[in-house]
């Protein structure tokens, strides 16, 4: 199976002007996003400070996806069950 074809990232933003094809697509949640993952972002080279703005960097915002995604794989939810293992618990 293939990956699904995604626009690629850009090589930084501000914040403040996140883009519309990145996660989490709005401003306000790319701000939101920010202050709940402050820490992680910065560790992997995300986010980092330009005079008084905040911008992203494009690479280490995909190291810091990847990183997500490994908590997602295995995250059960009910529209990914069978209707036989919904039956079974």
């Amino acid at each position: 199976m293939s990956k699904p074809k995604v626009a690629p990232l850009p090589h930084s933003w501000l914040v403040a002007d996140w883009p519309p094809h990145v996660t989490p697509n709005r401003p306000n949640a790319g701000k939101q996003l920010v202050r709940t993952h402050r820490t992680e972002l910065i560790a992997c080279g995300a986010l980092v400070r330009i005079g008084r703005n905040l911008t992203i960097i494009g690479e280490g915002y995909a190291q810091f996806l990847a990183r997500k995604a490994k908590l997602v794989e295995g995250y059960e939810i009910a529209p990914n069950r069978t209707v036989t293992e919904d039956r079974a618990a």
